[in-house]
């Protein structure tokens, strides 16, 4: 009898659990309707479809979730939870259905028009010459939100690759919101297209003008989901300038956003970030939890590639190898799909992954693939810690160390010109003979890389962009 009651109950908490989701997808829906339904000629015209939801949501999802939790409480007996309640048929149970039927397939059709709609207005407006696509705007029939937010998606869309192209698709949507009459349409759209532009200015190499475009969102984010989109993009940016802290305080606060809005890939993407921080400050280990809390809830498929190359990393430095190449096995099988802007990143922590678990010969194919990159792009930051990775290579190898001291004199030519870096480049000539063998040399070599890059990052040292929005 026990068990026949648990499985009642454990029924019931179901169907309240799907009635809850579908109240929070009414209340959604609910907030983007007309507050009146215009008439079909003919016809005279009913209430606004807001003032049926409402109905719905206020006489028939509210009570029956009650009555459903009400139910599945142990004392309850079987048979009463088990039943309808009385006052079933009084709540409309059958009428919310039968009214559901009838409103959900158009509201969907009309949905899917103003997909459709959107789609066309976006591909008439990129189809101008970009010189000429501001002026087009004048045109009433862009003075959209669809428009504001497929702008938007296409400036998404093309980051990392075409900063360029995101940073004018993020105007235009800027502009677009800029022109719409309500006020919260007009705060919201422009909150987001700043964060798209800055994000856009620091992938392609400018900071200054990253910081200018997230000064002027913070004019514009009302809203906790906005706020959240600021603070992750100024957490990013502060990574890159190589002030940490802040980068890892902006990053918890906007986690913190994110979960008061209930958006989990949103706070899954901020705990993979945080995670991914860690590791850049020599603590992969330590990203273990964080990551496996994350990543489950990302819909980002290149972050997921990260997140899970950084996951394969810390399980190999907590001594778990099987588990960390099953992680990478699974995670290495995205990496061709991440953007050719990104793809470094990628392949520095396939190459960590591999040194870690002692698989030298792979470890040195990867750095040295990294190393030659980073140099001919003038990542200096990156081919630093690449020749940093190399070396504990060589040492943990028992390599002619003289192979290690050539890269470092490589690496300081490199840097030829940069001042106040006397004193790394010091560590980096003395390192191979310095650094003992042991079990101290994973530590040592990932607090000498984290030193490396944050001064060097202080130092406005141009470095890759983190591929990251």
């Amino acid at each position: 009898m026990r068990e026949a009651s648990a499985a009642v109950q454990d029924a019931l908490l179901a169907m309240a659990a799907v009635l809850t989701a579908v109240r929070s997808r009414l209340v959604e829906l609910s907030a983007s309707l007309p507050e009146e339904e215009p008439a079909t000629e003919g016809q005279d015209s009913g209430p606004g479809l807001r003032s049926v939801v409402a109905c719905i949501l206020t006489d028939s999802i509210e009570p029956a979730i009650r009555d459903l939790l009400a139910a599945s409480e142990p004392e309850i007996p079987p048979r009463a939870a088990s039943q309808p309640p009385p006052e079933a048929e009084e709540l409309g149970y059958h009428g919310l259905w039968a009214r559901l039927d009838v409103r959900l397939p158009r509201l969907l059709a009309e949905g899917e028009r103003e997909r459709r709609e959107a789609e066309r207005l976006f591909r008439d407006l990129v189809s101008f010459n970009p010189a000429e696509r501001l002026a087009a705007l004048e045109d009433a029939r862009f003075h959209r939100p669809v428009v504001v937010d497929r702008l938007l998606e296409g400036a998404q869309g093309a980051l990392p690759s075409d900063p360029s192209l995101a940073e004018q698709l993020a105007t235009l949507a800027n502009a677009v919101a800029d022109r719409l009459a309500d006020a919260d349409e007009t705060m919201g759209g422009r909150a987001r297209a700043a964060c798209w532009i800055a994000h856009a200015r620091r992938i392609g190499g400018d900071p200054a003008g990253a910081e200018q475009a997230l000064a002027e969102a913070t004019l514009y984010a009302a809203y906790s989901d906005e706020q959240a989109q600021l603070c992750r993009a100024l957490a990013l940016l502060r990574w890159e300038q190589g002030r940490l802290d802040e980068a890892a305080a902006l990053l918890e606060h906007a986690a913190e956003l994110w979960a008061g809005e209930e958006l989990v890939h949103e706070l899954g993407a901020c705990q993979v970030l945080r995670a991914l921080l860690k590791v850049e400050v020599g603590k992969a280990r330590d990203a273990v939890g964080m990551l496996q809390d994350g990543l489950p809830l990302l819909v980002d498929p290149w972050l997921t590639v990260y997140g899970g190359l950084a996951l394969a990393l810390g399980l190999a430095e907590r001594g778990q190898a099987k588990r960390a190449r099953q992680q990478r096995a699974e995670s290495e099988r995205l990496v061709p799909l991440v953007p050719a802007a990104a793809y470094l990143f990628a392949r520095h922590l396939e190459a960590k992954v591999a040194l870690s678990l002692g698989e030298h010969d792979a470890a040195q194919g990867l750095l040295e693939e990294v190393r030659r990159e980073a140099l001919e792009r003038r990542w200096l930051p990156e081919a630093a810690v690449a020749t940093l990775d190399l070396a504990r290579l060589d040492v943990e190898r028992g390599t002619d160390r003289e192979t290690a001291k050539k890269r470092a004199s490589e690496l300081e030519a490199a840097f030829t010109g940069a001042e106040g870096l006397d004193g790394l480049m010091c560590a980096l000539r003395g390192f191979p003979d310095q650094l003992p063998v042991g079990e101290s040399l994973p530590e040592l070599t990932a607090a000498l890389e984290a030193t490396c890059l944050r001064l060097l990052r202080l130092r406005g040292v141009r470095s890759a962009p983190l591929p990251f929005v």
